[in-house]
């Protein structure tokens, strides 16, 4: 027997909102037709729960429609960390999304580095030259979550499925090198030998 489905939490904060909105104004009503029957004033804390009621279902529902916009939106994030174990300047060559627009606020957020998009034999990729330690990175907001998935698979793949692809790197240098990529969900650590390899990717989480 399959396990219970569980709602998202962005619906069960709606359920919660029209919960409280709904038992302050059934305060209210109650308050205000029990005025009418007897001509007596409604009772205080009646009225003081029935709008704390009213009041906590406005914010959590204000609470929830955030949490919705942002469970239906999706954060790419491309992020290529850098670290030779020499002082030299050095260079890799790594994979870019196929969707190169997704790169558009590239930029150097640590260490020494100047990069740029270059043409390989085995497809388009990002050349990072650097010394010692360095990070490069972009994101971008807002995706809708029905964005194609092949939009931010990795470049220079072969044998690529939904989950899975090898994909070709390039490091120029002697002292050695880690890389550590993301390219959304595909993602890559790995030593680096001298000249042109292949390395696994894989997705994680799965989409």
């Amino acid at each position: 027997m399959p396990p219970p489905e569980i709602l998202p939490f962005w619906e069960l904060l709606f359920g919660a909102a029209v919960l409280f909105g709904s038992l302050g104004v059934l305060g209210l009503a109650s308050s205000a037709l029990t005025r009418e029957r007897t001509r007596r004033p409604p009772s205080r804390p009646i009225i003081l729960v029935s709008v704390l009621l009213i009041v906590a279902g406005a914010v959590t529902g204000t609470f929830a429609s955030s949490k919705y916009a942002e469970a239906q939106t999706w954060k790419f994030s491309y992020v290529v960390e850098v670290e030779s174990n020499g002082s030299a300047s050095e260079a890799v060559v790594v994979p870019i999304p196929r969707n190169e627009s997704l790169l558009q606020n590239l930029h150097v957020s640590s260490g020494t580095a100047n990069w740029s998009f270059v043409d390989t034999s085995h497809g388009r990729g990002l050349y990072i030259g650097f010394v010692g330690r360095a990070s490069v990175e972009s994101s971008v907001p807002g995706l809708p979550r029905g964005f194609p998935r092949g939009e931010y698979a990795p470049s220079m793949a072969m044998n690529a499925t939904d989950y899975a692809a090898e994909t070709w790197t390039f490091y120029s240098g002697t002292a050695g090198v880690h890389i550590g990529l993301q390219i959304h969900f595909w993602l890559l650590d790995a030593d680096l030998a001298p000249g042109w390899s292949t390395r696994d990717v894989s997705v994680a989480p799965p989409p």
